[in-house]
């Protein structure tokens, strides 16, 4: 759903820029700021499922110790810290 809503703010971005509501520099910057965020939430449920898919698969931890679990962290990558 969130994938969805992002293309459909990204559909209306164009239209302004169309309709001379946004220079294109402007549109950039906002297509840009939508963009970064949907990176950011992909690969937030990405490394979510990742995480549960290494501590349930016990054969993919060999020799690891789970010393947390179920708490916050933050990750930084190309989109900015995504926290999971």
């Amino acid at each position: 759903m969130y994938v969805l809503k992002t293309f459909l703010l990204c559909a209306e971005k164009i239209l302004d820029l169309l309709s001379g509501k946004y220079t294109f520099p402007e549109f950039e910057k906002e297509l840009h700021k939508l963009l970064t965020e949907l990176g950011k939430k992909i690969c937030g449920i990405v490394l979510k499922e990742f995480d549960e898919k290494i501590y349930k698969d016990r054969k993919e931890r060999k020799n690891w110790i789970v010393l947390q679990k179920d708490c916050e962290r933050t990750i930084t990558a190309k989109f900015g810290d995504i926290n999971i």
